[in-house]
């Protein structure tokens, strides 16, 4: 592990990024401004790992100093909030900044109050000692490393800890971040945060659905998610969401393969946890808590009724129309998401009929050549043409002649003439 990630020019800073921090500095110090390179930068330069964000934190105004930087070197400025954060485009580089700041909370799982502060308290609001560490990038104490809480120590003992035992009923989002990093770092959890965890787990029944779907989405964009969720499943977390939700963990086999036939991994979740939800009664409740989108509100409620019919559709010699007017009224992701997270190999195979066989299946007679041969607008039509569907479902090789002796006798049929 590097010392100090800044020290030297053969860091995993390229050029670019170091000269552009070096500027940026100077910048701030002009202005009377403490800059600080803080949060996921620090911690993954010290492992010599590539940086994919840059956060800095000044001790001063953030907006102000954007807004410095944008006059001075041209830059973008993307985001201003009135938390004193802002966020800036320069030179292909996306930077955000904010105010040291600290923060209190008057009851678990609220949003803190904040003020700015010093640097020190700003790490103390942290959630890991991993991630509460700060690099100075001011000219004067270029490449100077705050570490208060030893998360060096941590870094080198490859170890996730909490700077105080109240972190998780302070946020309980932060204990999704503790599996995200263990599994992404592949670092330990400590026993005391791990306590922690188990001690205050209950707090997230209590987050918002918004802040809970952010948090799974997080989740989901990891390379390891299915990992991720493994754990949560055996730390009892997927239940704090909703009681009857799980994880199951004979579900890796399948997870991989879906991921091999290019489905998102937020699709494999919520088509997963659909199809092995035990209780469909409770689905819509489960889906309040995890979805704010159609689609995916559609694809999770849409894998536990697809489940529902997996006995049914799958009993020997079932004629294909029948298979299709049970299948027909889901959309197409939502079929290709159950068929790759299903453990049936039989079910699969009749979800993949419906996808590439039957859906496809046309009539040799069109509802324009139904009008001349003299079916009436309206109703029958559609009729008509759901019954030679039917037909040539089950008997593909139904001819156009045929067909047409279908729509006559039907025409001719008194009780179809209503």
């Amino acid at each position: 592990m590097r010392a100090n990630p800044l020290s030297d020019t053969d860091g995993p800073l390229s050029q670019n990024t170091r000269k552009l921090l070096q500027t940026v500095g100077e910048i701030a110090e002009s202005e009377g401004m403490r800059p600080y390179l803080v949060g996921g930068a620090v911690r993954d330069s010290l492992l010599e790992k590539p940086i994919h964000d840059l956060d800095l934190c000044v001790e001063g105004n953030a907006p102000e100093l954007a807004n410095t930087i944008e006059r001075n070197l041209g830059a973008i400025i993307s985001m201003q909030s009135q938390f004193l954060t802002a966020r800036i485009e320069l030179d292909g580089t996306t930077i955000d900044i904010s105010t040291c700041r600290e923060e209190s909370y008057s009851e678990p799982t609220v949003l803190p109050h904040v003020q700015p502060a010093s640097i020190d308290h700003d790490l103390a609001r942290r959630d890991f000692t991993i991630n509460a560490m700060a690099i100075d990038i001011s000219p004067q104490r270029w490449g100077t490393l705050l570490d208060p809480f030893n998360g060096t120590v941590d870094l080198k003992n490859r170890n996730i800890r909490s700077l105080h035992e109240n972190s998780f009923a302070d946020d309980p989002t932060r204990i999704f971040r503790a599996l995200r990093y263990s599994l992404r770092l592949d670092f330990n959890i400590s026993p005391s945060t791990m306590h922690d965890i188990e001690r205050h787990g209950h707090y997230i029944s209590q987050l918002s659905s918004d802040r809970l779907i952010a948090e799974l989405r997080k989740i989901c964009a990891e390379p390891r998610f299915n990992d991720i969720f493994t754990l949560a499943q055996t730390l009892g977390i997927m239940a704090r969401i909703h009681p009857s939700f799980r994880w199951p963990t004979e579900q890796t086999i399948a997870t991989n393969e879906a991921l091999n036939n290019g489905l998102s991994q937020e699709d494999i979740f919520l088509a997963t946890t659909g199809y092995f939800f035990p209780e469909h009664d409770q689905i819509n409740a489960l889906s309040d808590r995890i979805t704010n989108s159609i689609r995916s509100r559609d694809l999770l409620l849409n894998a536990a009724a697809i489940k529902s019919l997996e006995n049914y559709l799958t009993e020997p010699h079932l004629l294909a129309s029948i298979i299709h007017r049970h299948l027909s009224i889901y959309q197409d992701y939502s079929l290709n998401a159950v068929k790759a997270v299903t453990n049936n190999d039989a079910f699969a195979q009749i979800l993949s009929r419906e996808l590439n066989e039957f859906r496809l299946v046309q009539t040799n007679l069109t509802a324009r050549d139904l009008l001349e041969i003299g079916v009436p607008e309206g109703p029958a039509i559609g009729s008509l043409l759901g019954i030679l569907l039917t037909n040539i479902l089950d008997n593909p090789t139904t001819t156009r002649e045929e067909e047409v002796t279908i729509v006559t006798e039907w025409m001719h049929n008194p009780s179809n003439n209503h």
